[in-house]
């Protein structure tokens, strides 16, 4: 029997077991620019029982966050149209939205990027590359 090793959403010492598969209503927005990362992002966070919605910039984003009012949202920096400085902003002016833990994820890794980000009002600012592990313990800590 071949072993699949690597495959998002299982246990391959990179989501800790202690994290079971669990159904929940908790519904994550995720908004990021390249296909690759946001359907792996999808195919992650679903295995793991929430309810996941994608956009590939903050102007969908906007649209999909008032349409669904999320439990949490996972957003790049660098995205075309409207970036993820830009889509928090209207996040934290909108009166229903402005309470949504907000986390980052961002190649941009310089102290200053990490400090806007969350002077803008979001709760984490990741770096990629980022580890399942990692960003799944985040999201518990903020949507729990």
């Amino acid at each position: 029997m071949q072993e699949n090793k690597g495959r998002i959403g299982e246990n391959t010492g990179d989501v800790p077991e202690s994290s079971p598969h669990v159904v929940t209503t908790k519904k994550i927005l995720v908004l990021e620019d390249d296909q690759l990362i946001r359907e792996l992002l999808k195919e992650l966070l679903s295995f793991r029982g929430y309810i996941v919605t994608a956009a590939v910039n903050g102007v969908e984003g906007l649209k999909e966050a008032q349409q669904s009012t999320p439990d949490l949202i996972i957003s790049d920096v660098s995205m075309p149209e409207m970036n993820g400085l830009d889509f928090i902003t209207h996040i934290k002016d909108d009166p229903i939205l402005k309470d949504v833990p907000f986390i980052f994820l961002s190649a941009k890794s310089r102290e200053e990027d990490l400090r806007k980000g969350l002077k803008l009002g979001a709760d984490s600012y990741m770096f990629k590359p980022f580890s399942n592990n990692d960003l799944l313990n985040e999201i518990e800590e903020h949507i729990f």
